[in-house]
């Protein structure tokens, strides 16, 4: 249950704001699959930025902005930089 600290909007939705028992049914199953969903796009984002900026001191909290900016995406940047 380290959901509950660590991603509490995430938990609330999930879990506190179930109106019927049988929406419990469907978090326990559809809230470990957002969060894989998550870490699948987290781990590529993540190795492109090291592999990008390893030697020029970019803050890894920036790599989605910072991969954007490199390969000079200007409506990819502005879509990271909002959403």
């Amino acid at each position: 249950m380290l959901a509950i600290l660590c991603l509490p909007r995430q938990f609330h939705v999930a879990v506190v704001e179930n109106i019927h028992p049988n929406d419990a049914t469907k978090a326990r199953w559809l809230f470990p699959l957002y969060l894989l969903a998550i870490a699948f796009f987290v781990v590529p984002l993540a190795a492109a930025g090291l592999l990008l900026f390893s030697e020029s001191g970019v803050e890894p909290d920036t790599y989605a902005l910072a991969l954007s900016m490199a390969s000079d995406q200007q409506w990819l940047t502005l879509l990271t930089f909002i959403g």
